[in-house]
């Protein structure tokens, strides 16, 4: 099964200025990989773009090939996890 995710020059616009701005990449199934940065570089936003959580202004992210919003949801969440900094867990 390929795992690989693909972000080609990715741009996101907030008003008049570009948070993300020409973002190329290629992660590997099974890797690590860290990213890090000081507060507001846009870390969380990126991550957003590179799970379809957040369509970006210009570029393209794939999955196996195939544009994230062209996969259905539930198929989505099987084949890629997101971790939330903070989770808020409800006990009633």
């Amino acid at each position: 099964m390929d795992n690989t995710l693909t972000a080609a020059h990715l741009r996101l616009q907030r008003g008049q200025r570009w948070v993300i701005d020409d973002v190329s990449l290629t992660l590997n199934g099974g890797e690590l990989v860290a990213l890090i940065g000081p507060n507001g570089a846009g870390k969380s936003t990126l991550l957003r773009l590179l799970t379809g959580y957040l369509p970006a202004d210009a570029g393209t992210c794939q999955l196996a090939g195939r544009a994230l919003a062209q996969w259905p949801a539930e198929t989505l969440s099987r084949r890629r996890a997101v971790m939330l900094q903070q989770t808020q867990l409800r006990f009633d």
